[in-house]
């Protein structure tokens, strides 16, 4: 099994660590990785977006299927199944799995 671990470089604006996020999936497509595992908290270009969903149901409802579908954009760029993990906005932290093939 060909694992990839995704590393960040905080150091870098905006504009490099989005550039950097696609290349990484890219370079993870070409190299027909197993799995991609992204560290706890690691950076993506839908950060902000993120921040502001709720991974499990509260009084405001739950974004579950907002957050799947960003990851398996990813994950379909990636060409591979991919593991993320970091909070919520009430600051619950998960881990997902999820791969291109899933369905809804």
């Amino acid at each position: 099994m060909k694992i990839g671990m995704f590393l960040q470089d905080q150091t870098l604006c905006v504009q490099s660590m989005n550039k950097t996020f696609y290349e990484i999936l890219s370079f993870a497509n070409q190299n027909k990785l197993d799995l991609l595992v992204f560290p706890e908290h690691a950076y993506c270009p839908e950060d902000e977006k993120l921040d502001d969903l709720a991974f499990l149901s509260y009084d405001d409802g739950c974004d579950y299927e907002t957050i799947a579908d960003i990851y398996l954009n990813y994950a379909k760029i990636a060409g591979c199944p991919i593991i993320f993990s970091r909070c919520d906005k009430y600051d619950f932290i998960y881990a997902i799995y999820v791969s291109r093939l899933m369905e809804k």
